[in-house]
């Protein structure tokens, strides 16, 4: 007997069956390589955080294009400390696109890392910012700071032709860059990493929440031995550095999510900064690192609340 297709049938008991379907082959994901992301996120040189949402976009667009995740060296599942993810993603991201429009200090910064870790990074930059002394040599791609549509549209087409050449050319070199070879043999920095068990990653899992459980009875015991500010492990003479890193940081995630203010995350750490570094001082190197975060968090929300006069007069009066 013929059977149509789709349709059911009945077996010797007379009970109904349904056809058989084929089960799809299931498909297999590609893992997409990580294209990171390094630019201002916040209000500079009269561009408003708007804006840099706006070329994030961009340039999201244009690397998904031709294959890539694109995402800001600052975003993590985890939860460490946000300085501590840049640095992991600025050396282990397979391409980095770095846009040093308006030349802001943190994404100079980060530029200067990856260019340390000698891996691949492409430049960009708007038509109104203009080159760097040391990274002039390196060829950028421009786009307009009005974002002009029909220019986009072409930028967008050299960006990703030209982030994807650059990633398969590291590919062949082993994943470095040719930067630092023009200027002689030089050691490349590298961040150490051990693969280890999932057992013995459970155990120094353990071994962190002891620790901080530890920690915080000996503060609520009045015995304050938690992490120092300046810890014998890192240099005095990196402390202003690092202490400098973490006001900026906070400066510039403070612009990004207030209204505008008129300041600039460099003028506001600018007004911060020596505030704080008195009261560290004053505070003594037995302070601890929740401190200082707690210190430079006041000293900006008073800072942006204040009047003009008061930021202006606010670095020179004593401490509160």
């Amino acid at each position: 007997m013929t059977v149509e297709k789709n349709k059911s049938v009945s077996d010797a008991d007379g009970r109904r069956k349904r056809p058989r379907r084929k089960k799809a082959a299931a498909s297999k994901q590609v893992t997409r390589p990580v294209c990171g992301l390094v630019m201002p996120i916040s209000e500079i040189d009269g561009c408003h955080a708007s804006h840099w949402d706006e070329v994030r976009n961009i340039l999201t667009e244009a690397l998904s294009d031709v294959g890539f995740d694109a995402r800001l060296v600052s975003e993590s599942e985890s939860a460490n400390i946000i300085q501590g993810e840049i640095v992991k993603n600025l050396f282990s991201n397979e391409l980095v696109v770095v846009d040093v429009s308006a030349k802001n200090p943190n994404v100079m910064f980060e530029l200067g890392l990856r260019l340390a870790f000698d891996k691949p990074a492409v430049i960009v930059k708007d038509d109104e910012t203009s080159y760097s002394f040391d990274t002039s040599p390196i060829r950028h791609l421009e786009y307009p700071r009005s974002l002009r549509y029909s220019d986009i549209v072409r930028f967008k087409q050299a960006l990703g032709a030209y982030a994807k050449r650059t990633h398969e050319d590291a590919a062949q070199a082993g994943g470095t860059a040719s930067y630092l070879e023009s200027f002689g043999p030089i050691k490349i920095a590298t961040i150490e990493s051990e693969q280890v068990s999932p057992l013995d990653l459970l155990v120094e899992e353990v071994k962190v929440v002891g620790s901080r459980v530890r920690r915080l009875e000996e503060r609520i015991a009045g015995k304050e031995t938690a992490s120092k500010l300046s810890d014998p492990a890192r240099p005095r003479a990196g402390e202003a550095m690092f202490l400098r890193m973490l006001v900026a940081t906070a400066a510039d995630r403070a612009i990004g999510t207030r209204p505008p203010s008129g300041l600039n995350p460099e003028e506001l750490a600018d007004l911060v900064m020596p505030w704080v570094e008195e009261r560290v001082a004053a505070e003594g190197r037995a302070v601890d690192l929740d401190r200082v975060h707690k210190l430079i968090a006041d000293r900006i929300e008073s800072t942006l609340t204040g009047s003009p006069l008061d930021r202006f007069l606010r670095p020179y009066s004593s401490m509160d």
